[in-house]
């Protein structure tokens, strides 16, 4: 995948969440509060995670002054997310509980969709 591919699609993924999170937030609040009552689902993210930042930092370990290093770091971040998901999981479930009461569920949809938009920035400057 080209760096701008890489872009789009964190940029994608993280626009439409917090689209979704905006658009309908007693879902999205919904889901949270599941995710932090089910360890299986916080198992399941947690290596979803390792797996995605493993490969990340395994196909695109990029340390120069340049865009594609945000790439590098993402992929670092999540790969270090995953560990800390799978060596510790009572820990994030406690961190979902505590984040799903503060802040308004509408305005970390809004900070999501900047991450997004961001990203997608990013992916046109990356061609």
């Amino acid at each position: 995948m080209t760096d701008a591919q890489i872009f789009c699609m964190i940029g994608l993924v993280y626009l439409t969440a917090g689209l979704g999170s905006c658009c309908n937030p007693g879902f999205y609040q919904r889901l949270l509060k599941s995710f932090q009552e089910n360890p299986a689902v916080v198992f399941l993210s947690g290596l979803l995670a390792l797996v995605v930042g493993f490969l990340l930092v395994t196909f695109h370990n990029v340390w120069a002054w340049e865009w594609s290093t945000i790439i590098t770091v993402f992929g670092w971040l999540t790969l270090a997310r995953g560990l800390f998901t799978l060596a510790a999981p009572a820990a994030v479930m406690r961190l979902m509980a505590h984040f799903s009461r503060k802040p308004p569920f509408f305005m970390r949809g809004g900070f999501i969709m900047g991450f997004g938009v961001i990203f997608l920035a990013l992916s046109v400057l990356a061609r």
